[in-house]
């Protein structure tokens, strides 16, 4: 490891470091930071993944992760917007397949990779997944749209707020209540 990488104690930039250290302690996200002494705050970037023809925002507040699925399994009488079910460190897991939901593309695996991908949401048992032909993407500069685009009517009221970037809109949303009723939902057709 080279040495002069790292930062020393001392150094100004360690010493940078301490406020917003001491204020993540407090509770306080990267996007609330302090930072300048001219009362600037530091953009946090964000991350964004495209699944059925929409740009989504991943909540910073939750965990997420992306994994290779590999074999996923089946879910019978699972809907067929539910390409089955992960098995995550002993966890299952469902994955939502949001092309078939809102019927953007075939979502089967010629529309995929090789190796398929899933962004998992949360942990635990509130662990969702969602099945995506890319990696989810940098975002920075956001500008919030006065007005949310036409949207599907099962997404329509857990979408929040809507933002541009130079790569289009990006939806964020209560992720949480959508799959929530979209499993309510496979069930109560079962």
């Amino acid at each position: 490891m080279n040495d002069a990488m790292l930062p020393m104690p001392g150094d100004a930039s360690l010493a940078g470091l301490m406020p917003a250290a001491a204020a993540l302690a407090e509770g306080l996200t990267y996007g609330e930071l302090d930072l300048g002494a001219d009362d600037r705050k530091a953009e946090v970037p964000r991350y964004g993944y495209r699944a059925g023809g929409f740009g989504f925002l991943v909540d910073p507040k939750h965990g997420s992760e992306v994994v290779q699925t590999g074999a996923i399994g089946a879910l019978p009488r699972g809907g067929a917007y539910i390409a089955g079910l992960l098995n995550l460190r002993g966890n299952v897991v469902p994955v939502f397949d949001l092309d078939r939901l809102f019927g953007t593309g075939s979502g089967g695996a010629e529309t995929r990779r090789e190796a398929p991908l899933a962004l998992v949401l949360d942990k635990g048992e509130r662990a969702v997944a969602i099945a995506l032909s890319d990696f989810p993407l940098r975002l920075t500069q956001l500008r919030a749209l006065d007005a949310l685009p036409l949207l599907p009517q099962q997404l329509e009221r857990y979408v929040e707020r809507a933002y541009m970037t130079d790569t289009g809109v990006w939806l964020e949303f209560n992720h949480e209540g959508f799959f929530l009723s979209l499993t309510e939902g496979a069930g109560a057709s079962a």
